[in-house]
């Protein structure tokens, strides 16, 4: 873990994910550096994928991040002292372990997050009709934990 992720790391953990499962159609980002960067937007282009930017101050236009952020705040950074940048990565790595692999959400049919990502294939249930999935263009969980 470092204090900031330049463009090529962004392009090298989304190609885990990418591997396993197939490019999005859409990701929405910040306008961050490691976003607008020659290499993300290459890559981006290359695989089809179309970046949506949240305009400067709107926060409230990617709720899936937002969501995300929050939850790792109020779960994770706010609850432990971090010595370095070690200790750092083993806490933020456990709570990925229990948040992917051991909590059981009923929004999710009590199945870990893990486990309903393969069995949709990276699908999860439409905001408001719980017995349709739909193709998500947000990051998922996993592509924005530092791996």
């Amino acid at each position: 873990m470092t204090g900031s992720i330049p463009g090529m790391r962004v392009v090298h953990v989304l190609e885990r994910p990418i591997a396993a499962r197939g490019p999005p159609d859409t990701i929405t980002v910040d306008g961050g550096p490691e976003f607008i960067c020659r290499a993300m937007l290459q890559w981006a282009y290359a695989h089809g994928v179309h970046v949506d930017f949240i305009e400067s101050g709107e926060p409230t236009q990617n709720g899936f991040v937002e969501s995300f952020n929050g939850r790792l705040g109020d779960e994770c950074l706010n609850e432990h002292w971090f010595f370095d940048l070690c200790d750092a990565s083993t806490k933020v790595g456990a709570w990925r372990k229990e948040s992917n692999e051991i909590r059981r959400p009923s929004s999710l049919g009590r199945l870990p997050l893990g486990e309903f990502a393969r069995r949709s294939g990276g699908l999860r249930p439409s905001p408001g009709a719980s017995d349709r999935l739909t193709r998500t263009p947000e990051p998922r969980l996993e592509t924005l934990m530092i791996p």
